[in-house]
C-alpha cells in the first residue's frame, strides 16, 4: 500500500477549510466557554469534597460523571482552539532538547492504568541509549497521548498495545501498535481529516469530535516529520510518526565531503567537527539581539578557541568552513588524536556557554557533532553517507523540556538524609528547577530537594537528578565562582505534582 493511501496525505498543504470569520468566531467562542466551564468544574469539586455539606455515595457517583463530562467538553474546546490557532498561523512551536525515551515513559503510568481497567496489556519497547531530539515537548506529548488514548479506546478486553521507538538512519520513528478493532481500507484516507470518525461502533463514536488525529498530523508535519496508519479490521492498527534527527546527513555539504575525501585519499586520519544553531530561522525571529551579529560572534569564538588551544604547527592542519547566514560551522582536522579533539570541544563548549550567559541570550541551542574517519578507511576515497556515527554534544544557555518561570524561593539539597546545601532557586517548571550553587555538582548525581511554594504556602520534597551544570559567574558581593544547576524531578508524588501544577498555573495565567 502506498504511503499516500495509508495517510490520506494530499500534495497540497493542510487546510481545515475555515475562512477568517469562521476561525475568529471559533477562537472567541471557545475562549468564552472556558471560564464558565472552569467555574462549573470547581463547583462540582466543592460538592464532591463535601465543602458545601454532606453528599451521599449516589450523589458522589453523579458528580464524578459530571466531572468527566466537563473534562470531555474542555478537551474538545482545547482542540477547537488549536484548530483556530493553526488556521490563523499563530501556532508556534517552542523547541527544547528532549529525551524521547523519557517523554514516552512520562505517560506510561496513566495509560497503563487505563489499559488495566479494560484488561489490556500495554508494553513499551525503547532503545537502551537516550534518544535526544529538538522538539516542542508538550506538542509531541499531545501527539503520543492522542494515539495511545485511541489505542486504549478502540482495543477490547484481552487485547495488546505496544509503544515503540526506533532509530532510523536520519530520523526516529514512534509507533503505537494495537490489536483493536482496526480500520477498513476504504476509510484509511479519511483518518486524519477533521471531524471524521471511522469507527462503526456508535458507543465509541459519540465519545469524541474527530479532531485529535487531524491536529496530531499538523503537529508532526510542523516538526518536519510524517504520520501514517496501517490497519486491518479485526486485526488492529499501527500508527507511526517520524521526527527528524537534525545533525547527521544534511550537515555534510558537498564542500565538506570534497575536503574530507581529499585528505582521506592522502591516507590521513580525519576528524570533522560540525556546529549548528538549531532551528536557526525560528531563532532569528525570536531573539532580541541581532542574529547575524550572534552568528558572526560565534565564528570569532570558534576561531579564537582554536588559536588558543592548538600549537602553531597544528594550525596549518585544519580547514574552517563557515556559513553565518545559516548558522553552520565546520572544522576539519587531520593528524590530531581523538583525545585532543575532545579536549578542544570541551573548551569550545565552555566558551560558547559563557558567551550566552554574558549576553543574556536564552533558549538558543548549538548542536556539536564529532565524526572520526580512522586510518583504516583512509586507504580509499569514500562517498560520505548519512549513516556515519556522530558523537553529539548539545550546547545551550539552558536545556529544559518544560516551560519555566522566574521563581526565587529557598531550597534545601539533601544527600544521604542530611542537608548538604542551602540555596535559592532561579526558575521553576513542571519537570524541575534551576538553582544557584557554589558547588559544581556532577551531572547525574542523585539527590533530594525540599523547597517552599510561594503562593500555595506548601513545601515539596522530592527526589532529583542533576541534569546540567553551567557557569554563572561571580558577583561583586561574592567573588567565589557560582554555577547554575539544572535539577530534574524524579519520583515526584501525585499530591506534590498537583500542588506544583496549581502553583505554576497561578503564574501562567
Amino acid at each position: 500500500m502506498s504511503k499516500e493511501k495509508r495517510t490520506g496525505k494530499k500534495k497540497t498543504g493542510m487546510s481545515f477549510g475555515f475562512n477568517q470569520v469562521d476561525t475568529e468566531f471559533m477562537s472567541v467562542f471557545s475562549h468564552e466557554l472556558r471560564t464558565p466551564l472552569a467555574i462549573l468544574k470547581q463547583l462540582v469539586m466543592l460538592l464532591y469534597d463535601e465543602t458545601l455539606g454532606p453528599v451521599s455515595d449516589r450523589q458522589k457517583e453523579a458528580l464524578v460523571k459530571m466531572r468527566h463530562n466537563v473534562d470531555r467538553v474542555k478537551e474538545s474546546i482545547d482542540k477547537l482552539l488549536d484548530i483556530a490557532r493553526i488556521e490563523r498561523k499563530g501556532f508556534e512551536l517552542h523547541y527544547a532538547l528532549v529525551n524521547l525515551n523519557q517523554l514516552l515513559l512520562e505517560t506510561k503510568d496513566y495509560f497503563t492504568q487505563q489499559a488495566d481497567e479494560k484488561k489490556i496489556t500495554i508494553s513499551y519497547h525503547l532503545p537502551h541509549e537516550d534518544v535526544s531530539v529538538f522538539v516542542d515537548a508538550q506538542r509531541i506529548q499531545q501527539v503520543v497521548s492522542n494515539l495511545a488514548g485511541n489505542a486504549v479506546k478502540f482495543t477490547e478486553s484481552g487485547g495488546r498495545i505496544r509503544v515503540e521507538l526506533a532509530i532510523l538512519e536520519d530520523k526516529v520513528r514512534v509507533g503505537i501498535v494495537d490489536t483493536g478493532l482496526g480500520i477498513a481500507e476504504a476509510d484509511l484516507p479519511k483518518v486524519f481529516e477533521k471531524f471524521i470518525q471511522v469507527t462503526r461502533r456508535q458507543d465509541l463514536e459519540q465519545k469524541g469530535v474527530g479532531l485529535g488525529l487531524a491536529i496530531a498530523k499538523e503537529l508532526v508535519e510542523r516538526h518536519g516529520g510524517e504520520i501514517w496508519v496501517e490497519s486491518q479490521p479485526g486485526v488492529g492498527s499501527r500508527f507511526y510518526f517520524t521526527l527528524p534527527l537534525f545533525y547527521t546527513a544534511h550537515l555534510l555539504s558537498d564542500r565538506i565531503k570534497k575536503s574530507i575525501n581529499k585528505l582521506l585519499a592522502q591516507k590521513e586520519t580525519v576528524h570533522l567537527i560540525n556546529l549548528l544553531i538549531v532551528n536557526y530561522e525560528q531563532f532569528k525571529r525570536r531573539v532580541t539581539a541581532h542574529p547575524q551579529k550572534i552568528a558572526e560572534n560565534l565564528k570569532t569564538i570558534i576561531d579564537g578557541a582554536f588559536r588558543e588551544f592548538f600549537r602553531d604547527g597544528d594550525k596549518k592542519r585544519h580547514v574552517f568552513i563557515t556559513d553565518t547566514r545559516e548558522g553552520r560551522y565546520s572544522l576539519i582536522f587531520h593528524g590530531a588524536t581523538g583525545e585532543r579533539i575532545e579536549e578542544f570541544c570541551a573548551l569550545l563548549s565552555e566558551k560558547i556557554k559563557s558567551y550566552f550567559v554574558a549576553k543574556k541570550i536564552e533558549n538558543v541551542f548549538i548542536a556539536l557533532g564529532i565524526v572520526a574517519y580512522p586510518e583504516g578507511e583512509a586507504a580509499r576515497t569514500v562517498a560520505l553517507s548519512s549513516n556515519l556515527k556522530i558523537k553529539e554534544i548539545y550546547i545551550g544557555a539552558e536545556m529544559r523540556q518544560h516551560k519555566r518561570i522566574l521563581y526565587k524561593t529557598g531550597l534545601q539539597i539533601i544527600v544521604d538524609g542530611n542537608v548538604r546545601e542551602l540555596s535559592q532557586t532561579a526558575d521553576l517548571s513542571r519537570g524541575g528547577i534551576c538553582f544557584i550553587s557554589h558547588n559544581p555538582w556532577e551531572v547525574d548525581t542523585k539527590i533530594r530537594a525540599r523547597f517552599h511554594l510561594l503562593k500555595k504556602k506548601a513545601a515539596i520534597e522530592t527526589g532529583g537528578r542533576i541534569a546540567w551544570v553551567a557557569r554563572a559567574g561571580s558577583c561583586s558581593q561574592d567573588p567565589a565562582p557560582r554555577y547554575r544547576i539544572g535539577l530534574e524531578f524524579v519520583g515526584l508524588c501525585e499530591k506534590d505534582r498537583q500542588l506544583l501544577e496549581k502553583e505554576l498555573k497561578l503564574y501562567y495565567e
